[in-house]
């Protein structure tokens, strides 16, 4: 299967084409280029505890800020103060092969924003101790967003995922709890 990945940044966008026989494995290939990170068979990154998945290590090192949600946007001023972002799509069969092809859609700032803002009045029902920051992952049925924890020590990022809901195509205004492993989000990413 091929993938297309999109970075950005406040200085500048990257977009990588990725090959694996799933997303595991071409998100494993993708960490071992840019990061130089040791995989196994399964396409997983070493790291200080074993082996974990590439969506683990992608959302700890890549995707979650300390300070604000991934691409949040001032909604007084509609000024997008994180411009951070990192997100992940299949690759359409056969768009190498024409003249002429749009393979990527970048999320729009503004939209995600609101997303995150629907999934954190669920979130905060349950809890309200926490004033977690947020990233997103485009899946097959809308938006997954997450709540997380981060703590920055010597040692490294402590990550915790807090809390997942779906925002729904079908039902934008609604936030569903979702749980999964992390082979189920990759699953709900290509399919």
């Amino acid at each position: 299967m091929r993938f297309i990945t999109f970075e950005r940044t406040a200085g500048h966008c990257q977009i990588d084409l990725l090959t694996g026989e799933t997303l595991t494995h071409a998100l494993g290939n993708y960490l071992h280029c840019h990061w130089n990170a040791p995989i196994d068979e399964r396409g997983w990154v070493e790291s200080a505890d074993g082996f974990e998945h590439p969506l683990q290590f992608i959302e700890r090192e890549i995707k979650a800020d300390a300070t604000e949600d991934e691409l949040a946007v001032d909604m007084d001023s509609c000024i997008t103060v994180n411009e951070h972002s990192f997100e992940v799509r299949v690759l359409a069969e056969g768009a190498l092969r024409v003249s002429c092809a749009s393979v990527f859609t970048s999320a729009e700032p503004s939209n995600v924003s609101g997303e995150i803002v629907n999934g954190r009045m669920d979130f905060v029902r349950t809890h309200a101790d926490f004033d977690a920051r947020a990233f997103f992952w485009y899946v097959r049925d809308g938006l997954l967003v997450s709540f997380f924890n981060l703590t920055v020590t010597e040692e490294g990022r402590a990550f915790e995922i807090l809390a997942r809901y779906l925002i729904r195509n079908d039902d934008p205004w609604t936030a569903v709890p979702w749980v999964g492993s992390y082979e189920d989000l990759a699953e709900q990413m290509t399919n």
